[in-house]
């Protein structure tokens, strides 16, 4: 049983690992545009009205030697292949190499969850930073605890 799942969950970071390697290399037309890395840098801009994730199954079969093999396992467990799928563009979100985030176009479109989040951070800070002044580490590590409980996260 350990070995089947050890199995499946090889299979299942594989795939999700030529998932994302489809959506960031994957090239239409002559002058090899990047469709879904495009689209992945819109999403993380907030550029679009509706980041919805889609991409053409055909198109992936066809991306690489196990695109077909890949393709009938989504389509036989969509449901658990979107989690992987969803898994895996979070991380690739969050890979500023990947895609640098255009903190200006964001400063844009930022909503009160951003604000609040970005407060947080800076109050964070400010309280360790005070505590490192007034009591040293230990004292520091006291104030974040409580800061801790005041705004659960």
């Amino acid at each position: 049983m350990a070995d089947e799942d050890n199995n499946k969950r090889a299979l299942y970071e594989s795939d999700q690992a030529l998932v994302l390697k489809f959506l960031t290399e994957y090239t239409t037309g002559i002058d090899s545009t990047r469709p879904y890395l495009t689209f992945l840098q819109l999403v993380k801009d907030r550029a679009d009205p509706s980041p919805v994730i889609k991409f053409n199954l055909e198109e992936l079969q066809k991306f690489s030697e196990q695109g077909a093999d890949l393709v009938e396992r989504i389509e036989g467990n969509a449901k658990r292949y979107v989690e992987i799928i969803c898994s895996g563009v979070d991380e690739m979100l969050a890979d500023e190499t990947l895609l640098p985030t255009n903190f200006e176009l964001l400063r844009e479109r930022e909503d009160v969850i951003d604000i609040l989040q970005r407060q947080r951070i800076e109050t964070d800070e400010r309280n360790r930073q005070r505590q490192r002044n007034e009591g040293g580490e230990e004292g520091g590590l006291e104030a974040e605890e409580q800061n801790k409980q005041a705004f659960p996260r």
